[in-house]
């Protein structure tokens, strides 16, 4: 028993030892890859070098990594659990990157973490009866917590970090509401605050079920300020054609996008905020949807946003 608690702990920090270097290896290849290609513009530019260097960096420190560490753990049959063991780092490695799609490449925590948990039941495969039994349950339970937990907590951290930014923007919050839509993100965007809706009936098309209104929250003591009595916002100067921009009551304002495409942004303003509601052109969007949102707004916790996700 002393014996194969030993080589399961000594499999879970080799793996964990094994997926730390992959993920440095990784970044760093990342890293370079992106230093090769600065500033190209149109032009396509394929960094082939720093990423095939971090191919073969990976694959050779996995293979010698689990060779080197399982042959001093003695951990047995050889022919199996090496091989098994080196197919089961990269396993791992791409679900967690799988789980973790805004990260690229993962962090170095979440890779080392999941390949020695992986490593470590596979010591027990050796194992005759439930404990081998044991082992490969083990291994099926951690490739599929990999792609979940991870992600989870990488998730929480960006609750948490919006929710700071969203508290210190230092002016009240508010929830825009329309009609079909729904609030779907929020952004803490200096100066001001963005909060995104999503329509309640999607189409069929993949840019449908992307946001279509964006309201975004700026104190008036950031340019452009309110126009005085009778004067228009400073947005209507460039839209064209005139007469376009209209003043649909007082304090609202209704602009048709130059691209042509039947959008429009509404500017009214709120309580020293000044309140730009834009249609985002991913899928139609009524000017009364946009008034609406622009004029229809519930006050709100920073939790609540920071909830919606970005």
């Amino acid at each position: 028993m002393p014996l194969r608690a030993g080589r399961f702990a000594g499999a879970v920090l080799t793996g964990a030892a094994v997926g730390a270097s992959v993920a440095g290896i990784w970044d760093a290849s990342w890293k370079a890859a992106g230093s090769a290609c600065p500033n190209t513009g149109d032009t396509l530019c394929l960094p082939a070098g720093p990423l095939t260097l971090g191919i073969a960096g990976s694959a050779l420190v996995t293979c010698a990594g689990v060779f080197l560490g399982f042959l001093a753990l003695q951990v047995r049959p050889k022919r199996l659990t090496i091989p098994v063991g080196c197919v089961l780092t990269v396993l791992l490695t791409w679900a967690v990157e799988t789980g973790m799609p805004g990260r690229t490449p993962p962090p170095v925590w979440a890779i080392a973490l999941a390949v020695g948990a992986g490593l470590g039941p596979l010591t027990l495969v050796s194992d005759p009866g439930r404990t081998r039994l044991a082992g490969v349950a083990a291994i099926v339970i951690v490739i599929s917590a990999a792609a979940v937990i991870p992600r989870v907590i990488e998730s929480r951290s960006q609750q948490s970090t919006r929710y700071r930014q969203l508290a210190a923007l230092g002016f009240p919050l508010m929830l825009a509401v329309a009609a079909g839509y729904h609030a779907s993100g929020a952004d803490a965007v200096r100066p001001g605050l963005s909060v995104y809706l999503s329509s309640d009936t999607p189409g069929s098309s993949t840019l449908s079920r992307l946001p279509a209104i964006t309201v975004t929250f700026t104190p008036a003591s950031s340019p452009p300020t309110q126009p005085g009595p009778g004067g228009k916002p400073v947005e209507c100067q460039y839209v064209p054609p005139h007469p376009g921009c209209r003043q649909v009551k007082p304090g609202l304002w209704l602009l048709p996008e130059d691209s042509g495409a039947g959008n429009w942004e509404v500017i009214t303003w709120r309580g020293g905020l000044e309140i730009d509601a834009v249609s985002l052109g991913y899928s139609p969007v009524r000017a009364s949807a946009l008034i609406q949102a622009a004029t229809d707004l519930r006050p709100v916790t920073a939790a609540t946003l920071a909830a919606l996700g970005p």
